[in-house]
């Protein structure tokens, strides 16, 4: 992620997913590690592996400073929607 996606914010990361990744560049990784705990798995066996996938959700290095820059309403304007429209948020984002 780049430095303005929280990678903890599923939000943030799922917003990065939509606008910054391009699937031609994705990579699959099969027959990585696993173990006996991963849902995935075929049970009972004796192969803990199964594939993931690799998404570059970020600003594209060769053009990074011409990529359009995030924008945000000012805090005030956050402030007023959120109270107005509090119950459509469901507690997300900012508790005011």
């Amino acid at each position: 992620m780049d430095d303005d996606i929280n990678p903890y914010d599923i939000e943030d990361v799922m917003w990065a997913i939509c606008t910054r990744s391009d699937p031609k560049e994705m990579d699959i990784i099969k027959r990585a590690w696993s173990g006996p705990l991963d849902p995935r798995i075929r049970k009972p066996t004796d192969d803990y592996t199964n594939s993931q996938g690799i998404i570059y959700a970020v600003k594209p290095y060769a053009w990074f400073h011409e990529f359009p820059s995030t924008s945000l309403n000012s805090e005030e304007m956050r402030k007023e929607v959120f109270l107005k429209w509090k119950g459509r948020f469901d507690g997300r984002w900012i508790n005011y």
